[in-house]
């Protein structure tokens, strides 16, 4: 492959629309959850109260997926 081919290879994936998956959305909401219901369950090990824990877990489910989905939407801007 030569210059131009690479160059033409880097634009089509620089310049692609962002478009935001539901299969990623759940993703990263279920990553979420599970990392607030590990953090309560290491609180409970420890002997510290853990309160309205599945509440707790719902809230950084739903925010997980709304990050994807504005990095996705939006992107992200790299600072090189």
């Amino acid at each position: 492959m030569g210059h131009h081919e690479h160059e033409k290879a880097y634009n089509e994936v620089e310049n692609a629309p962002h478009e935001a998956k539901l299969s990623h959305e759940l993703i990263a909401g279920a990553a979420s959850f599970a990392a607030m219901r590990a953090y309560d369950a290491h609180l409970k090990s420890k002997g510290e109260p853990a309160n309205h824990a599945l509440a707790k877990e719902l809230i950084a489910g739903f925010a997980g997926a709304a990050v994807d989905h504005f990095v996705e939407t939006k992107g992200v801007t790299r600072q090189v």
